[in-house]
């Protein structure tokens, strides 16, 4: 299986130098062909020149996934902040294997729940890096989850295209994770989070002033999330509240949801 990693950043080149730098001296698959970094340039001030994509302005994060969606041809197509660190050597086989184990399994991130919550929030959370901040470390493999946080993402590209994701429009920033982890559980995919040696450097994209600045078309970063809030309560209010238990079994206010309907 082959992994793409496409990182969306907007300025800040040096801490996005230091985010690949991590993801490719800590590949095992790199080396091998079987592993490449992209950046999507989403309407950096400077342009960055080692951008595979250039956006003239903040497109948003939903139409930026459609975008490296629409560019790669891997297996595997991970998702990610410019502020996450990846620690672990070996870290693309992790991911790769519990893809090959689990043919269900269509999402795996770094931080995840186990119930989207009636008003759009999240319950029981596991979190690779700090676990006791964000609710509890994540045990050794890949615990079931309803939702995951969007700064990582490891989507199964298959099942992209099976869940309809992303979805367009979207507001461009807050909540478009949980509604592709949403979009996954409806079609019947499994989302997991798994034990990653990482770090999240938390406020270091859409809180530098490049981006906030970025926002003030849209009305500025409050109202893009409450409009993102709006859209993705509207979406899936008639299943909240979603929960899954230990064993992949996913219920709905209405019912259960069958894993086993995926390919």
């Amino acid at each position: 299986m082959l992994i793409e990693v496409w990182i969306p950043a907007i300025g800040n080149v040096e801490m996005l130098q230091e985010c690949i730098t991590r993801l490719i001296e800590n590949s095992a698959l790199h080396q091998h062909g079987k592993l490449d970094v992209y950046v999507i340039d989403n309407g950096s001030e400077s342009p960055i020149e080692f951008a595979r994509l250039r956006n003239e302005k903040n497109v948003g994060m939903v139409e930026a996934l459609a975008q490296a969606k629409a560019n790669s041809s891997a297996d595997i197509l991970v998702y990610q902040h410019s502020d996450f660190r990846v620690h672990e050597k070996g870290w693309d086989v992790k991911i790769r294997d519990y893809f090959i184990a689990d043919p269900k399994l269509g999402l795996v991130g770094a931080m995840g729940a186990q119930q989207a919550d009636t008003n759009g929030g999240r319950s029981n959370c596991y979190c690779a890096f700090d676990g006791s901040v964000h609710g509890h470390p994540c045990p050794k493999g890949i615990t079931p989850v309803v939702l995951l946080d969007g700064c990582f993402l490891c989507f199964r590209r298959a099942a992209m295209f099976s869940a309809g994701i992303p979805e367009l429009p979207f507001p461009v920033h807050h909540f478009h994770d949980k509604h592709w982890s949403m979009q996954m559980v409806n079609s019947g995919w499994r989302v997991g989070v798994t034990d990653l040696n990482c770090a999240h450097l938390s406020g270091q994209t859409s809180c530098q002033p490049e981006c906030q600045k970025s926002f003030e078309p849209e009305g500025g970063e409050q109202a893009i999330y409450n409009a993102a809030e709006r859209q993705y309560i509207d979406r899936w209010k008639s299943m909240f509240p979603v929960t899954v238990d230990h064993d992949w079994n996913y219920r709905t206010a209405a019912g259960p949801i069958f894993c086993s309907t995926a390919p």
